[in-house]
């Protein structure tokens, strides 16, 4: 089960979600866009990030839990959150 994006990323570029959370823990190329992925014990951010005019931008984002059993989506969402708060932008 996924939920919806966190609308604080969408539109920023790629340096722009590296200051707010890091480095990802997965970049895929996916042509034409890229995924990258952040990941902690309990949950995976998936950040898609598409081509526009030559420069990646985020499209959307997803949170999701890691585990099979059915996700608490909402505490997901909110872990995320709150890490791109507490980050220095």
């Amino acid at each position: 089960m996924r939920v919806p994006e966190l609308p604080v990323l969408t539109g920023m570029e790629p340096a722009q979600v590296i200051a707010l959370l890091g480095e990802p823990d997965l970049r895929r190329p996916e042509p034409p866009a890229e995924l990258w992925q952040y990941r902690d014990a309990d949950c995976v951010l998936d950040v898609f990030l598409y081509a526009e005019s030559g420069h990646y931008r985020v499209l959307r984002s997803e949170t999701r839990n890691r585990h099979v059993l059915p996700p608490l989506v909402g505490s997901c969402t909110a872990a995320f959150d709150r890490q791109a708060r507490q980050s220095r932008l």
